[in-house]
């Protein structure tokens, strides 16, 4: 291929310097440009993913004191079914004993009647 001045014929070598020389430096310096205004805002969102996984560490801390408090209330509430269940037992032996002394007083009763 020859250029318009009739010099000497432009070679594939020429092409490739030319583009190493011209081109790609000024696609570099397009690009830088365009990414420049990205990068930025890259860290500005990383600034703010920052702040956001921070509040994430607080919120964690905050849920594992609620999951100890949960579970202390658990102990608690089963201790509170035991005693129920104690409870329970006494109330049904008292039934047992207020049905006997119905059935004595019943018969009591008709002793005295």
């Amino acid at each position: 291929m020859k250029n318009k001045i009739n010099q000497k014929p432009i070679t594939l070598a020429d092409l490739g310097k030319f583009t190493e020389k011209v081109i790609l430096p000024g696609v570099e310096k397009i690009i830088d440009k365009r990414i420049q205004p990205l990068e930025k805002r890259m860290g500005g969102f990383e600034k703010r993913m920052g702040g956001f996984e921070n509040r994430m560490g607080m919120f964690e801390k905050r849920m594992d004191g609620f999951e100890n408090r949960m579970g202390m209330f658990e102990k608690r509430m089963d201790g509170f079914e035991k005693r129920m269940g104690g409870l329970e037992g006494r109330m049904d032996g008292f039934e047992k004993r207020m049905g006997g002394l119905e059935v004595r007083m019943d018969g009591f009763e008709k002793r005295m009647g």
